[in-house]
């Protein structure tokens, strides 16, 4: 006989032997077909640790049987919270299977297998850590920067250590017009450092990185800090100077040229002087001194001498010398003059 959940029925019992059917005895009311309950169970696939290990990229497969009476409700959830988008699950004939692939950091948590009916709830759960480098470290804090150019930076470690413990912390740093960091100091096994050098009116970016057995991870940069030089109270130092002696003895810085000259024509010498004070100028020829007059013209220009010699003649011809002389010293120049004589 066929009996269909929720149908409802009286039944009526009789005795019966070789002389017959007795009396019988009947229900008072109608009873109704029901499913045989049964709890869920759940067992997980023998390969399913209670916590498993994987690598980052990699795929995780959670796979279980399920039975219970009636068939019991499944889903899957993480951290208490129920799987919508990420993975993919399949449930069949009694068996459910959850697959993540390419794995990240964020996938690391508990995950839960539920399976409910009238008769009851069970849930199974599995611990996931998925290996990779380490999330970026947290509160990045500049101290007070200190007169000598030094300034403590602390930080937090990561939130996500990537399943493995932090070997060391790498801080670099930048100027703020620089697009590349520079390590300052590598392997760091604490979470702060003594930044020393830091120079007045320059600004920097500090950059902090976490690494663990799988590498480096991503950095996390500081806010920007502008390094001001103290202003103390105005010092003015007076120096005390020795009595300067600006004096010079005389000297020529451009010297006498030789110089030729046509007869009847004029030749004119030119040199310059220094000195302090300023030097007394002479002229001579062929070691005789000479004075100014029709023949000769001198001039003293702010130490810029010429001597011009008017109406050559083959005579003039010889070597001239000029004489410069103060209190602090003598200096002479000379050169030759030639005179060519004109055509007859």
């Amino acid at each position: 006989m066929g009996l269909n959940t929720g149908d409802k029925f009286k039944f009526r019992i009789r005795p019966i032997n070789d002389g017959g059917y007795g009396d019988g005895l009947s229900t008072d009311s109608f009873v109704e077909i029901k499913q045989l309950q049964e709890k869920p169970k759940i067992f997980l696939d023998p390969s399913v640790k209670q916590t498993l290990e994987a690598h980052a990229s990699g795929t995780l497969r959670l796979m279980a049987s399920v039975s219970g009476k009636p068939y019991p409700a499944i889903h899957w959830q993480k951290d208490g919270i129920d799987l919508d988008r990420r993975g993919v699950i399949q449930t069949q004939n009694g068996a459910t299977q959850l697959t993540i692939r390419n794995l990240a950091k964020s996938d690391s948590g508990t995950y839960t297998l539920v399976a409910d009916n009238q008769s009851g709830t069970i849930k199974k759960m599995v611990n996931l850590v998925v290996k990779d480098s380490p999330d970026p470290p947290c509160n990045i804090k500049l101290g007070e920067l200190q007169d000598d150019g030094s300034l403590l930076i602390t930080w937090d470690p990561p939130i996500n250590d990537g399943g493995n413990p932090i070997k060391h912390y790498c801080l670099q740093r930048r100027d703020a017009y620089s697009r590349s960091f520079q390590t300052i100091k590598d392997k760091i096994s604490g979470t702060s450092y003594l930044v020393r050098d830091l120079k007045p009116g320059c600004t920097y970016y500090f950059r902090i990185i976490a690494e663990n057995e799988l590498g480096r991870g991503e950095g996390h940069q500081s806010n920007l800090l502008t390094v001001v030089q103290k202003r103390g109270p105005l010092h003015i130092e007076r120096y005390k100077y020795g009595k300067m002696d600006l004096n010079k003895g005389a000297n020529f810085n451009l010297a006498l040229k030789p110089v030729t000259a046509s007869e009847r024509g004029s030749a004119k010498f030119t040199c310059a002087t220094v000195g302090r004070p300023d030097p007394e100028i002479a002229w001579y020829k062929d070691g005789v001194r000479i004075k100014a007059n029709n023949k000769y013209s001198m001039r003293n220009n702010y130490g810029v001498c010429t001597l011009t010699i008017h109406d050559c003649r083959l005579r003039d011809a010889g070597m001239y010398k000029c004489e410069a002389n103060n209190q602090i010293g003598r200096s002479i120049c000379e050169a030759n003059l030639n005179v060519l004589p004109s055509a007859r």
